[in-house]
């Protein structure tokens, strides 16, 4: 599982997105049970402004720990590179230099993220209290002891592999026999590597790292391919099994695949307590989902447009973003109930990160244009 400062860390690039933007037998298919869309209350849950620099006017916030430091990007405009920025005890501080694209921050306030912009595949880490070090690779997550996973996706004729920093030491989790390439996404507290490994022939495996091996993950039926996205303490399994063309959300646990949806999609994140977040999609749609003891609920805040969850919390609690085809807005969902994230006096918001307290953070639009960083409340 994601580090528990923002319950579950989705892997996807959706966070980095937003800020730029604003029982069951192994391979057994199971499909929950699909709950009514959730409908929206009116309510607004208003925004707190965390501000910005002078020399960094539009920001964002990409993460938060439980204890309420908040990470995010700093930039001059919407198309200059974006610098590193962090709120801590009512400050705004920026990151060193290279600290460019932040991506996360542990309870003890280690923050990884990439460097940039002369380098798109180098990684980096400030360990809490000490200096920026520069990694080889790309960090997908982190967990609360310091273990840095990510992926190395070389420029020369070097293979794509799976990597982890922890105090110092770089270890290379190198691919079993059969399989060329190996890429990590998720770590939880036991150090447990959720991943993928791509065969000599081009197939796709969602595996799990323990104890110093890769487990390949099994395929439910008429399943050729899989995709792993994150894993939680108890090491459960997320990410997704494709037939074809045709993709689906997929949960492995206990050893077992169980397919979320027969509908195309995939599962994000999961957090301790089994709650699965992903995304369902049409010809037309994309909806946010969550899943949890086989019940299936779409979330579509707007009723029409588009929806995405991007993080969850140990205790269920939902956080996302929905378009109407008119304005962006975030939103939390908790237990069927919808609330939107209010904006700082403009139109929009956008949700980047929850923590296990409740406290969602992301950006919105002031009454001027201008993005800030902005955080909600419980």
């Amino acid at each position: 599982m994601p580090v528990a400062p923002s319950a579950v860390r989705v892997r996807a690039a959706t966070r980095l997105a937003a800020v730029a933007a604003l029982a069951v037998a192994t391979g057994a298919v199971g499909l929950g049970t699909a709950a009514q869309a959730a409908t929206p209350s009116p309510r607004k849950v208003p925004a707190v402004d965390l501000g910005a620099l002078p020399d960094l006017p539009t920001t964002g916030a990409v993460d938060i720990n439980s204890r309420g430091e908040v990470i995010g990007l700093g930039q001059e405009s919407d198309r200059a590179w974006p610098h590193g920025i962090h709120w801590r005890g009512g400050r705004i501080e920026r990151l060193p230099d290279g600290a460019n694209v932040v991506r996360s921050i542990n309870q003890a306030g280690q923050i990884t993220g990439i460097e940039g912009p002369v380098s798109r595949t180098n990684g980096f880490v400030i360990p809490p209290g000490g200096a920026l070090v520069g990694l080889p690779f790309l960090p997908s997550d982190q967990n609360e002891s310091g273990l840095v996973v990510g992926t190395r996706y070389p420029m020369s004729n070097l293979r794509t592999v799976a990597m982890t920093w922890f105090r110092g030491h770089l270890r290379t989790l190198t691919p079993p026999a059969g399989y060329a390439v190996s890429i990590a996404t998720g770590v939880n507290e036991r150090g447990q590597i959720a991943g993928t490994l791509e065969a000599d022939n081009g197939g796709s495996r969602a595996a799990l790292w323990t104890d110093g091996q890769w487990t390949v993950l099994p395929l439910p039926p008429g399943a050729d391919k899989a995709y792993a996205s994150d894993v939680n303490d108890r090491g459960d399994v997320v990410g997704r099994t494709d037939a074809g063309l045709q993709y689906n959300p997929t949960i492995w646990s206990r050893g077992r695949a169980l397919v979320i949806s027969d509908r195309t999609g995939e599962a994000t994140a999961i957090s301790n307590r089994g709650d699965v977040i992903g995304y369902l999609e049409s010809s037309d749609q994309r909806h946010a989902f969550h899943w949890q003891g086989g019940r299936l609920t779409e979330i579509n805040p707007d009723g029409t447009g588009w929806s995405d969850a991007v993080d969850v919390t140990d205790d269920g609690l939902v956080v996302g973003n929905t378009s109407d085809n008119t304005r962006s807005r975030g939103f939390r969902w908790n237990n069927g109930r919808v609330e939107f994230l209010g904006a700082l006096g403009g139109a929009d918001s956008y949700a980047s990160a929850v923590n296990n307290r409740g406290q969602i953070v992301g950006a919105a639009l002031l009454p001027d244009g201008q993005r800030h960083a902005a955080r909600w409340n419980p």
